[in-house]
């Protein structure tokens, strides 16, 4: 489980674990959270039933107050779990778990908000989608414990020099995405594009072998490519194939 959570300030921070869709009931987080609140009201009822009858005697045994102590620890040590388990389900439900990165549901969300944000003040944002060359390929070859290794490393790639309110983001497979809020320019946005290839195309070093992967950025801007996070994202989405099927296959284009 992941700790210490940095829930990234005010943004995404109105979503709800009652957000339909986010698990199934086979889903083992919420297999568990169901376990424990099961228990949990299971215990609050022996709880009870035995505060009534230890209430209703006409005074207290030893043995029936250690009996109350018993069941009241057992009780709030299985809530303090219940606890944790769902702050990490909540967690879990806008995160990837694997590289611990903001999932399409929670970056669809702060780029509801920061283009809202945008509009009231007549400034830009920029969207990246980020898709890995031959990453199939290599995966299928070395394995996938090197595969995951791999999307961890262009994970922490992605995080390193950006600003609080970008956002880094595992789209799935070997597709991620980044959000710049506030950027001055579309020149500014492919400038940040070739650094973050950049930095995604440092070696990897795993078990004596040296590995290396690049990528394929397609870039939208808003407002000249599109008014809504659906605009932007089919854009960007498009500017990435595009630089894909280049001849220069991972060139950056934009919208």
């Amino acid at each position: 489980m992941h700790h210490g959570h940095t829930h990234n300030a005010t943004l995404g921070s109105h979503l709800r674990l009652t957000d339909p869709g986010r698990f199934s009931d086979d889903d083992p987080h919420t297999q568990t959270c169901t376990d424990l609140l099961s228990r949990s009201l299971q215990d609050l009822s022996e709880l009870t039933a035995t505060i009534a009858a230890t209430c209703s005697a006409e005074e207290t045994s030893a043995a029936a107050g250690r009996v109350l102590a018993q069941k009241t620890a057992l009780l709030h040590r299985r809530l303090t779990r219940l606890s944790t388990v769902v702050k990490d389900v909540e967690y879990f439900a806008y995160h990837d778990p694997l590289t611990g990165l903001p999932n399409r549901a929670l970056l669809l969300d702060r780029m509801e908000q920061s283009i809202a944000s945008a509009r009231r003040t007549d400034r830009q944002l920029a969207l990246m989608i980020i898709d890995l060359d031959k990453f199939k390929p290599l995966n299928d070859r070395h394995g996938h414990p090197v595969g995951d290794r791999i999307l961890q490393h262009v994970a922490a790639m992605l995080r390193t020099g950006l600003r609080s309110s970008d956002t880094p983001c595992r789209l799935g497979g070997d597709e991620f995405a980044l959000m710049l809020p506030e950027i001055s320019s579309a020149d500014s946005a492919r400038t940040i594009a070739k650094k973050v290839r950049a930095r995604i195309a440092t070696p990897l070093r795993w078990r004596g072998h040296q590995l290396r992967v690049t990528a394929s950025v397609g870039i939208a801007v808003y407002p000249e490519d599109g008014n809504s996070a659906s605009d932007l994202f089919e854009k960007a989405d498009a500017s990435m194939y595009a630089a894909k099927s280049s001849a220069e296959r991972r060139a950056i284009t934009t919208g």
